[in-house]
């Protein structure tokens, strides 16, 4: 799945980055593969909010899509 399917307030394993770009800018920021994030917001059809520790970071919804992600833990 990709990280615009996760839910509000559910966290997840960033597996892969398809996006080069993408994958160097989230590097800089601490967010690389292997990272567990969890989802603060989805906006329909509009970015998703996610944070990494105190980290919180909008990202648009076509940048989201190219971030595969799997399911951590039993989160409510």
């Amino acid at each position: 799945m990709n990280l615009t399917e996760v839910p509000s307030g559910r966290k997840a394993r960033i597996e892969s980055i398809l996006d080069p770009v993408t994958r160097d800018y989230l590097l800089r920021l601490g967010i690389v593969e292997g990272s567990t994030v969890e989802c603060v917001q989805r906006m329909a059809r509009g970015p998703v909010v996610v944070r990494k520790s105190s980290l919180e970071l909008s990202l648009g919804r076509r940048v989201a899509e190219r971030i595969l992600v799997s399911s951590v833990g039993d989160d409510p």
